[in-house]
């Protein structure tokens, strides 16, 4: 990433949201050309204020706002992803063990079909954040463990079976770009130039401890209640 996380703290710290409150009084259940259910329950969701660059840690479900539930695949290689929206910001950690307790983990990616859909689930303005150079999105299950090369080298996904072939950084990712900061890049997440674009399906390697809007978990299998 480039340096300009000192300019996105001070915008961070001072941008204000109307809360927005958006109530679902029934359940909605769509088919997708076979291959693709949403599962949307009642629910409401309602922004918070600006979100701090190095926000305190957000405890498991504090304040957090699960989407719908959707199918991606069929047969025996379908999986299941859900959108998570963190009005407040959530640090990795806190977003992987989110998912962990409900039987997921953050979303892995293997190919093209599956970036394109997984970025259309948080392809929306509330899981975004921005500055004058760049778009922040959602957390994904990319991750480098301590001591790997930088800034490219041992990348995985969390999810330990699912090997890092398909990639789709953004032009001059990773860079392990930390302005500064003695930790390393070590997590992805999905990321826009902001002369690009304001949203985009591309990746960028950011601190484990960045405060992002959100994340997208995967299940193997449909979670309960979901």
């Amino acid at each position: 990433m480039n340096a300009t996380h000192n300019v996105f703290t001070r915008i961070s710290h001072t941008r204000r949201l109307w809360p927005l409150a958006v109530g679902l009084s029934l359940g909605l259940v769509m088919s997708l050309g076979g291959c693709i259910n949403i599962y949307i329950q009642p629910g409401a969701v309602q922004p918070g204020t600006g979100v701090p660059a190095q926000a305190p840690r957000v405890a498991a479900a504090d304040g957090l706002r699960p989407g719908p539930v959707v199918r991606f695949g069929s047969g025996a290689g379908a999986h299941y992803y859900q959108p998570v929206f963190a009005p407040d910001g959530v640090i990795w950690a806190d977003a992987q063990a989110w998912a962990r307790a409900r039987g997921g983990y953050l979303a892995s990616i293997s190919s093209a079909a599956e970036n394109n859909f997984v970025f259309g689930l948080v392809d929306l303005p509330r899981f975004w954040l921005h500055n004058d150079t760049e778009s922040l999105g959602p957390w994904l299950g990319g991750m480098q463990p301590a001591g790997s090369g930088e800034p490219a080298g041992n990348w995985r996904w969390v999810e330990d079976n699912e090997p890092f072939d398909f990639q789709n950084w953004a032009p001059g990712q990773p860079n392990n770009d930390s302005g500064g900061s003695s930790e390393n890049e070590s997590r992805v997440h999905f990321w826009a130039q902001r002369a690009t674009a304001a949203r985009r399906s591309t990746w960028n390697d950011v601190r484990a401890i960045y405060s992002l809007r959100g994340f997208v978990v995967e299940y193997d299998l449909p979670p309960a209640g979901g």
